[in-house]
């Protein structure tokens, strides 16, 4: 199935793309969190309550939309799709998130507009290459891990550095988590949403914190990834008459891969 060209070129006066619009309404994950952490001190602040309904406001379709969620996906979750057919397009949204990531780390200096295309391409083999049934290694983990060639304390801290760069493109907010390890595996969400597993095993994206009425919280090194997860477990949970609010959190890298293999078996 041909992919969507969502990265820029090298000319620094295109155009934003549409997802690149939609992930900056909203104005970034420090209003969200400012607002979230001021009760009632904000109320006498007529400026903090204008930004508030651009952040919280945002429509499921909205959301959906700033991240690049394929309508494709959404589709093979509504028509209960074969394994196949969600991990094809799985493996779509794997490289969508990887595009928006360099997106945003091209326009933070992190990498070049010729480092970006060469990591995006790259990282497309790769995701071509893994089977239906496997996991896909988030891009920044693959940029930092390829690039060094070690996952040592020196990557971690690249790999951090990138994530707390990223985290401003998700407008609903994103907190870094320090003791995921605590975190229990919620075996009974993953039993009653098989696909919410899948989903979450597929892209790495484990939950760190569940009750499924009221809460989801998935992490990942990469916020959009776990921005993008959380979309997706609430259109599979609503479509069972779940309504949660869901969460992105992101950790560090070692915290990560250690969560990945207590809960999927995940060796990354």
């Amino acid at each position: 199935m041909a992919r969507k060209a969502l990265f820029a070129t090298n000319d620094q006066s295109a155009a934003p793309s549409k997802v690149e619009s939609d992930l900056d309404h909203g104005g970034g994950s420090d209003v969200a969190v400012r607002d979230q952490d001021s009760g009632q001190e904000d109320a006498a602040k007529p400026q903090a309550k204008k930004q508030r309904p651009a952040v919280l406001a945002q429509t499921p379709e909205q959301r959906r939309a700033g991240l690049g969620i394929e309508e494709d996906l959404l589709n093979a979750i509504r028509d209960r799709a074969d394994e196949e057919t969600i991990s094809s397009w799985l493996r779509e949204q794997a490289t969508c998130c990887g595009e928006l990531t360099l997106q945003r780390l091209t326009q933070g200096g992190s990498v070049s507009g010729g480092e970006a295309q060469s990591i995006l391409e790259s990282y497309g083999y790769y995701v071509d290459d893994v089977g239906d049934h496997k996991n896909i290694l988030d891009i920044l983990a693959f940029h930092i891990w390829v690039k060094l060639d070690t996952k040592d304390e020196k990557a971690e801290k690249e790999i951090r550095k990138l994530t707390a760069q990223l985290s401003p493109a998700v407008p609903t907010g994103v907190t870094h988590c320090v003791f995921p390890h605590t975190s229990d595996t919620p075996t009974e969400l993953y039993e009653k949403f098989p696909l919410a597993e899948k989903i979450c095993s597929t892209l790495m994206c484990p939950i760190v914190q569940a009750h499924e009425r009221d809460f989801v919280s998935v992490a990942s090194v990469n916020p959009i990834t776990a921005a993008t997860v959380g979309v997706l477990l609430e259109y599979i949970m609503e479509r069972e008459g779940v309504r949660p609010i869901t969460f992105a959190l992101t950790l560090g890298a070692g915290a990560w891969t250690a969560l990945c293999n207590k809960q999927f078996g995940i060796e990354a």
